[in-house]
């Protein structure tokens, strides 16, 4: 702005010799004509200027919308004015909420009087999340660019990319098979429920007498008691630890998002319905019923909005065992937390590790995947 100044004021210093040498009509024209373009250009700056207002809205929808490779978000400027006003340059900033990425981008325009003009932005996005759109800066210029003034500006709008999704042959295991055509009783872990028998084993010192089976006690010369079963609130839930580990880079949070939204779509798929949770961004465990695409997309949403952080910090676990009685888990995260073992005592636990390796360690089944063969490595599993 000071190279434009800079350049007019030597233009009037040139027009004003010329007249003093000359001394003509044509001179005097000149002279008047160059020291008039710049205080008309700021007098019909300082009319208009200030009813430039600028606004973002989420593309044709409106507000946050979700999409699956993104979308643009509409930016907008009115000239409440009846003169013009030159450039509008406004720094339109992005954040990705689940990985905190960062990005702004200048975009250029020029409304014309009592006129309002859109343009589109933020086509392409890197990583799938909530992008929370926002103005920075919004700066108007008169038309010659010698002064300029902050322009009014509102709004925040956001939109939703969604996980990839891809193919996966979900096989439950035997005994799981069994829990879901009961849908009342875990198949490993034992309740108080006399309405089931879990199953038989010898008599403990302090085992209640009335669970004694006496008819094949007396058959086989050995005390055996029934243990009861357990009903189970949830059969199948379905976690995603949204805490993102020290080493965990968008790449990980792209796979594991696309790994927890594929395996709703599976289980939705074969008819089977179940819960899902993942921390919130307050720490709280947030859960989910799923028995349809529209859930399935809705919690998309819900846990694409969540910060990812390094480590949790509430007992997510000791939340589950409170919250509901569930058979089976299928766990998701960057690590097997510590109290897994606890779960798997009361359920069967699959979980599925970014970067780590296969292994069993009692009900626990550990399935690592990769970020960049994941699709390959997931496309068929046993849980």
């Amino acid at each position: 702005m000071w190279k434009e100044r800079l350049i007019w004021a030597a233009i009037i210093l040139a027009a004003a010799v010329l007249y003093f040498f000359d001394n003509g009509t044509i001179t005097l024209a000149v002279l008047v004509s160059c020291t008039a373009a710049p205080l008309l250009s700021i007098a019909s700056f300082a009319l208009s200027g200030r009813k430039v207002n600028v606004a973002i809205r989420g593309g044709d929808a409106g507000g946050y919308h979700a999409d699956e490779r993104g979308g643009s978000v509409m930016l907008s400027i009115s000239n409440g004015g009846f003169l013009p006003t030159g450039e509008v340059r406004v720094r339109l900033r992005s954040t990705n909420r689940r990985t905190g990425e960062r990005s702004s981008e200048e975009i250029s325009l020029t409304a014309p009087p009592r006129k309002t003009v859109t343009k589109e932005a933020g086509a392409s996005y890197g990583h799938c999340g909530v992008y929370v759109f926002d103005i920075e800066e919004a700066v108007c210029f008169d038309p010659l660019y010698l002064v300029k003034r902050r322009a009014a500006s509102s709004g925040e709008t956001g939109i939703t990319v969604m996980p990839e999704r891809f193919p996966v042959l979900i096989d439950i295991s035997g005994s799981s098979a069994v829990m879901f055509e009961s849908d009342i009783y875990s198949t490993s872990k034992s309740g108080m429920d006399p309405g089931e028998v879990y199953g038989i084993r010898e008599y403990v010192s302090g085992d209640p007498v009335k669970n004694m089976h006496w008819k094949l006690s007396e058959k086989t010369g050995h005390l055996l008691v029934k243990e009861l079963g357990l009903p189970v609130t949830d059969q199948l839930v379905v976690m995603l630890d949204t805490a993102s580990g020290k080493n965990a880079r968008p790449e990980i949070m792209d796979a594991q998002a696309a790994v927890f939204r594929s395996i709703m779509s599976a289980l939705k798929e074969d008819d089977i319905d179940h819960s899902i949770c993942f921390n919130g961004e307050d720490d709280e465990l947030i859960w989910r019923k799923i028995t349809s695409e529209e859930d399935i997309s809705a919690a998309c949403e819900e846990f694409l909005r969540v910060p990812a952080k390094r480590e949790p910090s509430c007992d997510f676990f000791g939340i589950m065992n409170a919250r509901a009685r569930f058979a089976h888990l299928i766990f998701i995260g960057t690590q097997v937390p510590d109290a897994v073992l606890s779960i798997s005592s009361g359920c069967r636990v699959t979980a599925l590790i970014a970067g780590g390796g296969d292994r069993s360690e009692g009900m626990v089944q550990m399935i690592g995947f990769d970020e960049k063969s994941y699709k390959t490595e997931l496309a068929g599993m046993e849980v």
